[in-house]
């Protein structure tokens, strides 16, 4: 949600409801938005279903000294993916969004990639631990840049949470839905980062 500049006020303005919800509520929202950053090294292969996508170490070729980073390469021929398992940020209240930095390797023009994310949160007490499933999958149809090694920063709006709260023990599942039929992007989509954001 985007910071409203709050307007100067006169003496004899009167203060609504409605400026209280535009700039006090949403605001605080605004600032309360954090972030926790799932890292590309400490992802763990998936062992069913979804085909691990390798993982490496790539640098640029521009003039040395040349930048490198770790890229998650998922393919355009089948379902590609990783998982992460991690304990949800002790701020965590709600509007789980997944941010995914990526590139693709090669040119594209007008087209979509589908990611999807499906997640298991496990709570203190939970007695379904041996036989978790993942709650319902979260997708979005994402049109790439025309060009290759262009970044782009797309969502997943994960509505289909397991119900995950504060302190939970999460297991997040990431992969590209290339078998299905809105995903016409050729080559390989190079994810560079991740990160799940949510209101404090």
């Amino acid at each position: 949600m985007a910071y409203t500049t709050v307007p100067t006020q006169n003496t004899s303005d009167s203060w609504s409801a409605a400026n209280h919800n535009t700039y006090i509520k949403n605001n605080m929202a605004h600032f309360a938005m954090l972030s926790q950053e799932l890292k590309l090294t400490d992802a763990i292969p998936q062992l069913s279903d979804v085909t691990v996508a390798p993982i490496d170490v790539v640098e640029s070729s521009g003039a040395a000294p040349n930048p490198s980073w770790y890229r998650l390469n998922l393919d355009a021929d089948g379902d590609e993916g990783r998982q992460w398992n991690f304990i949800l940020h002790r701020q965590y209240e709600s509007d789980p969004v997944l941010k995914v930095h990526y590139y693709m390797a090669g040119a594209n023009t007008t087209d979509d990639i589908i990611l999807a994310c499906r997640i298991a949160a496990i709570s203190d007490g939970d007695a379904s631990v041996t036989a978790k499933v993942f709650d319902a999958v979260n997708s979005a149809t994402v049109t790439v840049p025309d060009n290759a090694g262009t970044e782009d920063v797309t969502s997943i709006t994960l509505t289909n949470n397991d119900s995950m709260a504060a302190g939970d023990r999460v297991m997040l599942l990431l992969y590209r839905d290339a078998d299905a039929g809105g995903d016409t992007a050729a080559g390989d989509c190079i994810v560079t980062g991740v990160e799940l954001q949510f209101t404090a």
